[in-house]
């Protein structure tokens, strides 16, 4: 008996259909109760340092949104100088270099707060 191309493909096809939904029910009933294992693992702060914590993370929070807004700036800045028919590679590598200025602060910024 000659099985062609066609059947191949439709039984491979269901095989493979067929492991992908046994894998997303056995994931899914294997599922962790994170929130239990943040409870475990929680630190107890008090005020204070609840409140310390908060200065940080907000004023942390109000600088990256001005760097992102920094960096979306000079992104726009970039496509409008690309956008010129006459635009110069040194003005968007000038652009380019502050741009990456901006990244790397906000990414030590970043890792001093943490």
């Amino acid at each position: 008996m000659k099985i062609n191309k066609i059947s191949i493909l439709l039984i491979v096809s269901l095989a493979l259909n067929l492991g992908f939904i046994i894998s997303f029910y056995i994931i899914k009933s294997h599922k962790t109760n994170y929130h239990n294992i943040k409870k475990e693992f929680s630190i107890e702060l008090n005020k204070s340092q609840k409140s310390e914590i908060n200065k940080i993370l907000n004023e942390f929070k109000i600088n990256y949104y001005e760097k992102k807004r920094e960096i979306l700036s000079k992104r726009i800045d970039i496509m409008e100088e690309l956008g010129k028919p006459d635009f110069s590679k040194k003005s968007i590598e000038k652009i380019l270099n502050e741009l990456n200025t901006i990244e790397n602060d906000l990414n030590k910024k970043f890792i001093s707060t943490i």
